[in-house]
């Protein structure tokens, strides 16, 4: 390899690991593992440097390699002042399915917890008062022994600093590192229903916890309705407000770049029939009459995808092409679901801030779509449009279905 490519390589290497550049990272990967190109450098740099690769794609990755890598391997981020390794895990959330988020942060803030990687020199002091060694693990333990495992803010992370002994003796550079491990597991986790419900308890938003006068009541809402949604939003906590700002800024799905601005205008989903209507005959009101069955399954909702991945989460594993994908940088193929086509148009344009050009280089350029019949050629370009854009389709809730548009 003569030295111009050996300059090229490193470039493209550093570019990526400074911005989290997937595409240059899967191409830094191809290339060292050429024993042509591996041999011009010393087998330890080789090493370190698809350690530090796969984690710019990390969120390509399947859950077992992630895990793995969060367990074993967490050091080499956390150390590197120029790696944002909040923005991979909001890639890994933005990249995954709602549906499938909230099971999988467990697992990750296990895996967080079992890390063995020394942080730091001096012996760190648990809240029973027992001395173990400063291992990132350990570091967590101490947090979540004060704070335990519910969701809370990035002014949480610093008041527990600020009041820890173990990290007053620290140095600032481990100081550094500790705060950015802490304020990373706290974005990785989701807000629980159950929290939100003692939130509410505790600030008196949570139904028949007074004896009110339902004539009274029913008086006193028709003159207050339309101000209900503005009410209801200032009896939040700004504990809470904090949080839900927190927890949209994360959301591929719910983030403002991802049409999240653009849902708050989206109206009240039409239902319409898409067979006509047989007359009704005197039994047809029963709900257990075969027809009325029929009619209820034949009934759309129109939703964005967005809307429908969240209120139908089962049309993620709808397929909507023939021949199987293939994923960026990982071998195999995969079923040509909504879900993996989505994942698929992200992991080559990004999450989010796509435009029409980013559109129709997708729809001309990528190897997927080459293979594509003109149907399904629509039915990806309608469901981009629908991801960007928040173009509406006609959705099944019944059957968990979206009927693409011919």
């Amino acid at each position: 390899m003569n030295k111009k490519n050996k300059k090229n390589l490193i470039f493209e290497a550093k570019i990526a690991w400074q911005y989290q550049q997937i595409d240059r990272a899967l191409w830094v990967l191809q290339q060292i593992e050429d024993p042509r190109i591996a041999e011009g450098f010393d087998k330890d740099w080789i090493k370190g440097l698809k350690n530090r690769m796969e984690w710019v794609i990390f969120p390509t990755l399947g859950q077992d390699e992630q895990l793995e890598m969060i367990s074993n391997d967490l050091l080499l981020p956390l150390l590197d002042k120029n790696f944002n390794l909040k923005k991979i895990f909001d890639i890994t959330h933005a990249t995954s399915l709602p549906a499938v988020w909230p099971d999988y942060v467990p697992k990750i803030l296990d895996a967080f917890l079992k890390n063995e990687q020394r942080l730091g020199k001096k012996d760190i002091v648990l809240k029973n008062g027992q001395k173990v060694r400063p291992t990132i693990g350990n570091w967590v333990k101490t947090y979540v022994d004060v704070h335990g495992l519910d969701k809370k803010d990035e002014m949480t992370v610093i008041t527990f600093l600020n009041n820890s002994p173990n990290y007053q003796n620290i140095s600032e550079d481990y100081k550094k590192t500790v705060k950015k491990l802490l304020v990373v597991f706290e974005s990785i986790k989701v807000i629980t229903i159950k929290q939100i419900l003692n939130e509410m308890k505790r600030q008196g938003g949570l139904p028949g916890q007074e004896q009110i006068d339902p004539q009274k009541q029913e008086a006193k809402d028709s003159q207050t309705a339309p101000n209900q949604e503005e009410k209801s939003q200032k009896k939040l906590s700004p504990f809470l407000k904090r949080l839900r700002q927190s927890q949209v800024q994360q959301s591929g799905y719910l983030s403002e770049q991802e049409g999240g601005a653009q849902n708050q205008n989206i109206p009240e989903p039409q239902v319409q029939a898409q067979e006509k209507p047989q007359t009704r005959s005197p039994q047809s009101s029963f709900p257990n009459q075969t027809g009325s069955q029929k009619q209820n399954k034949t009934k759309t909702i129109k939703i964005s995808i967005n809307e429908a991945l969240r209120a139908v989460p089962q049309v993620a594993d709808q397929i909507i092409t023939s021949k199987p994908l293939y994923r960026l940088g990982q071998p195999g193929t995969v079923p040509p679901t909504i879900e993996n086509w989505l994942l698929d148009y992200r992991t080559r344009y990004g999450i989010s801030g796509h435009n029409e050009e980013d559109q129709r280089n997708y729809l001309h350029n990528s190897p997927n779509v080459q293979t594509l019949n003109p149907k399904e050629l629509k039915k990806v370009a309608q469901l981009i449009l629908s991801y960007d854009q928040n173009a509406p389709l006609d959705v099944l809730p019944n059957q968990g279905k979206i009927v693409f548009n011919n």
